[in-house]
């Protein structure tokens, strides 16, 4: 339930960021619903940072596994 609800979560935001926050013209695009896209926002923010934490983790583990490999490889 916790991996879905974040995948739900990232999936809810840009959907309503795509469609009902913005108002799609030809040349521009403007900023609609502006209160909505704040309570969103505030609402979402746990979530968000959760996110945010599970990125930056997901980062350093790829950083590190990158490295590991490389640096076997320095004395070649």
């Amino acid at each position: 339930p916790f991996w879905l609800t974040l995948v739900v979560a990232v999936i809810v935001q840009n959907l309503a960021a795509r469609y009902q926050f913005l108002e799609q013209h030809p040349l521009r695009k403007e900023l609609t619903n502006r209160r909505a896209l704040y309570i969103v926002t505030y609402l979402l923010f746990p979530i968000n940072v959760l996110v945010g934490v599970l990125a930056g983790v997901w980062r350093m583990v790829i950083s590190g596994l990158y490295n590991a490999v490389h640096f076997c490889q320095l004395d070649i």
